[in-house]
């Protein structure tokens, strides 16, 4: 399909963390962050959006948010300052998660496993991409890779990685499109396997 001309994408903004959080519950509905919630989504954003590290850009057809793509320059200390920046906000929006034993491992697992990397690795990461399901499929999503990538080199970002369920079958074949290699495999998750992708700029 012919892409938008009119699809304008720009770093995004605090006043759209929730917008952006929204839109990842639609498109990444059994993703583990989508299960986590708008909430806790929209605090994401906006430790992304303020770290001078990070890549958040939105797309928007007549300003109206469609998409997003968002990634970091190191990975590690970005979450290591997002936890400590937070912590007490992180525990009341997931109380009802940690207090169960089984989805309070499954949060420390997802938010550790940078620690599970080869040091070979890239420290630059990229986290996610989506759209809203009624404009997938119009190549859009390449643009916001492309713009992702722009952003990603003007922070000195040479190479960085990439994380994928090894399950999400049209997330891997997306990634293999892009020009992305796998290098490797990761369990995040006990006993579900991720794909470990790497992207040169």
């Amino acid at each position: 399909m012919v892409m938008h001309t009119n699809v304008n994408i720009k770093p995004a903004q605090r006043n759209e963390c929730h917008a952006l959080a929204v839109i990842y519950c639609k498109a990444l509905p059994k993703s583990f962050l989508g299960t986590l919630g708008v909430p806790f989504l929209s605090l994401l954003f906006t430790a992304l959006i303020e770290d001078k590290n990070c890549v958040v850009l939105s797309a928007k057809i007549n300003k109206i948010i469609i998409g997003f793509v968002c990634g970091a320059k190191n990975i590690d200390e970005f979450y290591s300052h997002f936890y400590r920046k937070n912590i007490l906000k992180l525990i009341f929006i997931l109380f009802s998660k940690i207090i169960n034993p089984y989805n309070f491992s499954k949060i420390l697992e997802n938010f550790l496993y940078p620690n599970k990397y080869n040091n070979q690795l890239p420290k630059a990461e990229f986290l996610s991409i989506a759209l809203d399901p009624k404009f997938q499929g119009r190549n859009i999503g390449q643009k916001l890779f492309g713009q992702f990538n722009i952003y990603m080199k003007r922070l000195g970002v040479e190479h960085y990685k990439i994380i994928v369920g090894s399950s999400l079958i049209q997330a891997n074949e997306y990634y293999i499109k892009m020009g992305c290699d796998k290098v490797g495999e990761i369990k995040v998750h006990k006993n579900e396997l991720s794909f470990i992708y790497t992207y040169t700029l």
